[in-house]
């Protein structure tokens, strides 16, 4: 959409924001974003923000993924590794910029978001990482994976994918 912005909210983070697709709440973790495509586009790419700095990832994982038995097995990791003070879990101070998406929906409430990231500017090679979406009624939530990261490979070209930023 032509008409989105980038918001910043906690500990610095940017979250792309479109009145029409949401979030329509942005304090604490954003969330509730508008049902069809678009809305689990932008919900994906918050949440992405949020799992790649890895900053307040408990609370965004609360906030944003699905509440299953693998919600809980990462909600436990990230206490094992941080402790009692989730201030000292490890942060990424600079992110990629999301440079396409594209999107495979399995239907009305389920959508898998690929969004593209340039980790090595200029090498020609992309990475994908790739955000399983569950509508629940009220928002899109993630469906985390029940052990290892968010799925990710490498592609070399943009071909089948559409540009995040229409210039």
């Amino acid at each position: 959409p032509p008409n989105w912005e980038v918001i910043t909210v906690a500990n610095g983070l940017p979250i792309p924001k479109t009145p029409d697709y949401g979030p329509h709440v942005t304090t604490g973790v954003p969330h509730c974003y508008n049902s069809g495509t678009a809305g689990a586009l932008f919900q994906a790419a918050n949440f992405a923000t949020w799992y790649l700095s890895g900053a307040d990832l408990l609370n965004a994982l609360d906030t944003l993924a699905w509440p299953d038995i693998a919600r809980q097995g990462w909600e436990d990791e990230i206490l094992e590794k941080c402790g009692a003070d989730l201030a000292k879990c490890p942060t990424e101070p600079e992110l990629p910029d999301i440079v396409a998406y594209a999107g495979n929906q399995h239907s009305a409430t389920r959508v898998d978001v690929d969004l593209v990231y340039d980790r090595q500017p200029g090498s020609g090679q992309w990475i994908v990482l790739r955000i399983p979406m569950q509508w629940d009624g009220q928002d899109w939530r993630v469906l985390m994976p029940a052990a290892g990261p968010l799925p990710t490979n490498w592609v070399t070209s943009l071909d089948e994918f559409t540009p995040w930023r229409i210039n």
